[in-house]
């Protein structure tokens, strides 16, 4: 029997340290040229209105060590917007995504699942893998790029997801696009310094700034007014609360894995 799993259901179903587990021993995988996946393919062509755009999008991959191959695809609408005098795509309403599961020993469907919230998981424990390996151990001198003055605004993913959510079972939602993110702002070099007081690590705080990027953005804050007012969203988790999560997850069950290594 093919199992059938909706956002709702897969939000929260599997904890961090097992999703990171799996991205971590797909790559390991990938570098061995055991595993294998394909670049993307997509499929563009004009659609119902000037400016407008059906979308498709599929992404496979196989993992023979945990004996699964996947397929990832995207059925979707865009529309070509002016906003404050530039033009940029939009994708109004909801899009399909699903992600189809496959047995490589029986060669069967196992299941057929959505793929909102196990795109935000794949995204999150990539960047968990990233970490555990970029970070040196001896590391005293942090490098920041930039002056440090950029400000950014940090949405908890549990607050992502609960969005997505919201506007996937609204009837206000069909055919709009929403920002989901808190308007908080909070400087890179802010943010630098809460890491490493955090982290308990005992050593002076030491920065090396270095050149930013040309067309680095200074200051980027969403607008999620529409959400609030069509949805009722509006970010929960504050900026402190999540990052101490984070540190605290990465404490507990990471070095110990940097530790043998």
């Amino acid at each position: 029997m093919v199992l059938v799993l909706k956002n709702k259901q897969i939000d929260g179903l599997v904890p961090m340290d097992e999703e990171i587990a799996a991205i971590e021993e797909a790559f390991r995988e990938l570098g061995q040229g055991v595993a294998m996946n394909s670049p993307r393919a997509r499929l563009r062509t004009p659609w119902k209105e000037e400016g407008g755009q059906y979308y498709f999008n599929n992404i496979m991959g196989l993992v023979p060590g945990m004996k699964s191959m996947a397929l990832r695809i995207d059925s979707s609408f865009s529309k070509e917007v002016e906003v404050a005098g530039a033009k940029r795509r939009v994708y109004p309403g909801d899009f399909v995504g699903l992600v189809f599961l496959f047995d490589m020993d029986t060669c069967e469907l196992l299941a057929i699942m959505d793929d909102h919230v196990i795109s935000a998981m794949r995204v999150g424990a990539t960047s968990g893998v990233a970490t555990k390996y970029l970070a040196r151990k001896d590391a005293e001198v942090m490098g920041l790029l930039g002056s440090g003055e950029q400000t950014r605004c940090f949405t908890h993913v549990r607050d992502i997801a609960r969005g997505i959510i919201m506007a996937m079972e609204s009837e206000r939602a069909v055919n709009e696009d929403f920002n989901l993110g808190t308007s908080q702002e909070v400087r890179i070099l802010d943010l630098a310094r809460a890491i490493f007081d955090l982290c308990h690590t005992g050593r002076p705080f030491r920065v090396r700034f270095i050149e930013g990027f040309e067309h680095d953005i200074q200051r980027r804050v969403p607008d999620a007014s529409k959400a609030d007012r069509l949805l009722g969203w509006e970010p929960e988790v504050p900026f402190e609360k999540g990052l101490i999560e984070v540190i605290e997850w990465i404490m507990s069950r990471c070095l110990e894995q940097w530790d043998r290594r």
